[in-house]
């Protein structure tokens, strides 16, 4: 029994963590939905929508994610181009 409520102790501690390292979506930065919720607000921006707050650190983030093809931003930026020709 003293192992489970080691555990249990633990993985409250750990939570306890993660929510006071969390940005204003509440998620954990640098984990996958937290990428996909700073290039949701960077592309709302991008297209003049309503948006959180952007920091430099979500921006920095989506700087580097927007390569992949499931970034908003990087279809985004890609129509952009696509335009221009």
């Amino acid at each position: 029994m003293q192992r489970h409520h080691g555990r249990l102790s633990l993985l409250r501690r750990i939570e306890e963590l993660e929510s006071r390292v969390a940005d204003h979506s509440g998620l954990v930065p640098n984990s996958q939905a937290w990428l996909e919720d700073w290039d949701r607000q960077v592309v709302n921006y991008m297209r003049h929508q309503p948006h959180d707050p952007l920091t430099l650190e979500g921006v920095q983030a989506i700087m580097s994610y927007c390569d992949s093809p499931a970034s908003l931003v990087g279809a985004y930026l890609r129509e952009s181009e696509d335009e221009d020709d």
